[in-house]
């Protein structure tokens, strides 16, 4: 009865918190330079027709990542942890092999692209993420004491008293483990809400705690599965059939499971799987083991990916770039680049992901070639050829090209 009240007391937490922090984040972002930029509003002149007055554009480049110094000095830090996520430490020089990729062996990768996303988006992700561990932590106490008492429980035979005692220290792992699960994730939920709008290295710096809450969750996925399968044994015995028949079923859901989980992390998070210590890439199933060439092609992908938003919004220089990356860094683009400049502004949009390729053809089918030919050109002219919004910003980087 107790457990069920708190479900229903979490649940229905879960709806407002969740409008609060994003009430909170528009409220400060709409007083930061990093806010998303006003929707063009009509103004009349001269009591004419309205016409559509455009707000700024984004701020510079230089402010692009929320001006999270941390993550800033960490980027032009070559030897940095960072860095080293990136392949851009001083000991790569580029290659492919397994030695000029060089591992961190960390579970801060599975945290670093967070911080390398934009300030709005990256304060409402952390949040959702300690989110995420306090309400399993929560939730999760029930299936995990159901599984004690069931497992408490002997069957018709005598088991001997060491399989007793393994048992209930495995639960009782399982139990204070869930609990500092949904404790100390309860707690980074609410400080989260409170200062990560005020705090633009809070994501950044806030990559421990998240290792420390994830190692928690993996710490309660093992072991509920040991007692779970020790449960099996007892409740089943002295039925060896049963016992037989059941461990089977569970041990291959759980092969099973974790073999679609590696290639699930495989293909969607390369690069951070790339970088995962050896011992949980073993546990996560075949991909690290037998695909290594295919892993390996697509995260070095996604750090370029990767490292192309951060060097170029962060206002960084890339130290695996050359003098033509080195000035476009600098210049927010390559002017005579016309698919660079349109990429350029849909990272700074966050929408690093969109096909820029349409915009470009119907800009050359009124023969603008390159980047330098835009300039001049109004917002309105713009937006004749592609959204309003990734106008606003190929303006704002043809004009500060300009300057």
């Amino acid at each position: 009865f107790f457990f069920s009240r708190v479900d229903k007391v979490v649940m229905s937490l879960v709806p407002s918190s969740r409008h609060l922090h994003r009430k909170h984040i528009r409220e400060v972002g709409s007083e930061s330079s990093d806010a998303f930029p006003e929707e063009p509003r009509s103004i009349f002149i001269g009591g004419g027709l309205p016409q559509q007055h455009h707000q700024p554009a984004h701020a510079p480049p230089d402010t692009a990542l929320g001006n999270s110094t941390a993550v800033l000095s960490a980027l032009e830090d070559s030897d940095s942890e960072l860095a080293r996520f990136l392949f851009c430490d001083s000991s790569n020089d580029g290659g492919d092999g397994d030695d000029k990729m060089r591992r961190i062996g960390s579970l801060n990768a599975a945290f670093y692209p967070l911080a390398l996303e934009p300030l709005e988006i990256r304060n409402e992700r952390v949040i959702m993420i300690f989110e995420g561990y306090a309400i399993f932590g929560a939730l999760f106490m029930n299936a995990a004491w159901v599984i004690y008492e069931w497992g408490s429980a002997n069957g018709d035979g005598d088991v001997d008293a060491n399989v007793d005692r393994a048992f209930e220290c495995i639960m009782a792992i399982v139990l204070c483990s869930n609990t500092y699960l949904a404790l100390y994730g309860a707690f980074c939920w609410m400080m989260s809400c409170m200062v990560d709008s005020s705090n633009e290295d809070y994501v950044f710096e806030s990559r421990e705690m998240l290792k420390f809450l994830h190692y928690l969750l993996l710490l309660t996925f093992w072991l509920v599965q040991a007692g779970l399968c020790i449960g099996i044994y007892k409740h089943l015995s002295p039925n060896l059939p049963e016992i037989i028949i059941t461990l089977t079923i569970a041990i291959l859901l759980k092969l099973v499971g974790e073999t679609y989980l590696g290639r699930h992390m495989e293909s969607c998070t390369a690069l951070e799987y790339w970088h995962y210590p050896r011992w949980l890439q073993a546990m996560s199933g075949p991909p690290a083991l037998f695909e290594r060439k295919e892993l390996r092609a697509r995260a070095k992908l996604r750090a370029q990916k990767l490292r192309s938003r951060a060097y170029c919004e962060g206002g960084a220089l890339d130290p695996n770039g050359g003098e033509d990356d080195d000035a476009a860094s600098r210049d927010g683009f390559n002017a005579s680049s016309l698919e660079e400049l349109l990429r350029k502004a849909a990272v700074r949009l966050g929408r690093d992901d969109l096909d820029v390729s349409r915009y470009q053809v119907r800009l050359e089918e009124d023969l603008f070639d390159d980047a330098k030919q835009l300039k001049g050109r109004s917002v309105e002219c713009l937006c004749r050829y592609m959204p309003l919004r990734l106008a606003e910003e190929v303006h704002a980087l043809v004009a500060a090209h300009e300057t």
